[in-house]
């Protein structure tokens, strides 16, 4: 999936999203707008409770001002809805999914982790010196 992210027609991020088809010979489909566009955000995708695939984005810039806003968008209704937001507005992360626990880091923030049945975010580790660039291979040991 490719959600927002910079389109050098302006200083702001964008809300387009399009999703790789896999079952329709390889196609890229324009599917619903994220609720507020985002660039230098992260992006992880998992298998919600009902057990259809999800995407999650979190944080990144938008004019200029970084965001702690939280979306997930389902394959359940094809639409996004606004989660709990982060603790603090970040941009330049990454996120991952492990076993289906969602993290983000980078910004120098927090590891935290989001916990979709309960909608909350919690801190399960330090920011050390991650700052940005980085990038994040879940890997399961």
């Amino acid at each position: 999936m490719i959600t927002g992210g910079h389109d050098g027609s302006s200083p702001r991020g964008t809300k387009t999203c399009y999703l790789y088809d896999l079952m329709n010979n390889g196609i890229w489909l324009k599917v619903a707008n994220m609720n507020h566009a985002r660039e230098t955000h992260g992006c992880a995708g998992f298998i919600a409770s009902d057990g259809k695939s999800s995407a999650i984005v979190a944080g990144g810039r938008y004019d200029g001002d970084n965001l702690n806003s939280v979306e997930v968008y389902s394959t359940a209704n094809w639409q996004w809805t606004v989660k709990a937001p982060l603790t603090s507005h970040r941009r330049h992360v990454v996120m991952a999914s492990v076993n289906n626990r969602i993290f983000i880091l980078g910004h120098h923030d927090p590891v935290q982790e989001f916990h979709p049945d309960t909608n909350q975010w919690t801190t399960v580790g330090s920011a050390r010196t991650w700052g940005w660039g980085l990038f994040v291979i879940p890997y399961n040991y």
